[in-house]
């Protein structure tokens, strides 16, 4: 099916989330192993520069940082897998970084991070720009929580409503 996708729209670029559940062993496939299957598939497909690999589980992108370094990866965050962050991000955890998220993914070689938008402060914007690192925080549905972000500077939105992002965009546009 992803092949199927990524050769019919071969003019889109995709973000691709792994979706692995390290707190369930033996649910779905390892991080890693998801990883090197989706990039085989891009691969095959002369996509690998179109997509973006994601994880909550950082092990695949991890993975994929030291594998293939030409395979644009974000890291994705909730308070959940803070939290558990040894068991998310498999080793390093926020105090090894002085409690600091960005520094986190900046860590992990970034370029992007992808918070849920409810655990983001304009702090967090401004610290991970200070490091270099694009935030694209998820998912963002309500018209009033897409103008703070926007004014906060975020680099993009996750959304199921891109019809509403498109209304407070051109709104936001000055005449």
């Amino acid at each position: 099916m992803l092949a199927h996708v990524l050769l019919v729209h071969n003019d889109v670029n995709f973000v691709i989330e792994l979706k692995t559940f390290p707190d369930r062993p033996g649910v779905a496939a390892s991080g890693p192993d998801l990883a090197e299957a989706t990039v085989a598939v891009a691969d095959t497909a002369g996509a690998t520069m179109r997509i973006t690999v994601e994880g909550f589980d950082w092990r695949g992108p991890r993975h994929l940082r030291r594998t293939r370094p030409d395979v644009r990866l974000a890291w994705l965050t909730r308070r959940e897998t803070i939290r558990d962050a040894a068991v998310w991000w498999g080793g390093p955890h926020p105090a090894d970084f002085g409690g600091s998220v960005p520094r986190a993914v900046a860590a992990e070689g970034g370029p992007v991070w992808a918070p849920d938008y409810s655990d983001l402060t304009q702090d967090h914007v401004d610290e991970a720009h200070l490091l270099g690192l694009l935030v694209i925080p998820w998912t963002v549905n309500a018209a009033d929580d897409m103008i703070r972000l926007i004014g906060w500077g975020v680099d993009g939105l996750v959304t199921d409503r891109p019809d509403r992002a498109r209304q407070v965009l051109t709104a936001a546009r000055p005449v």
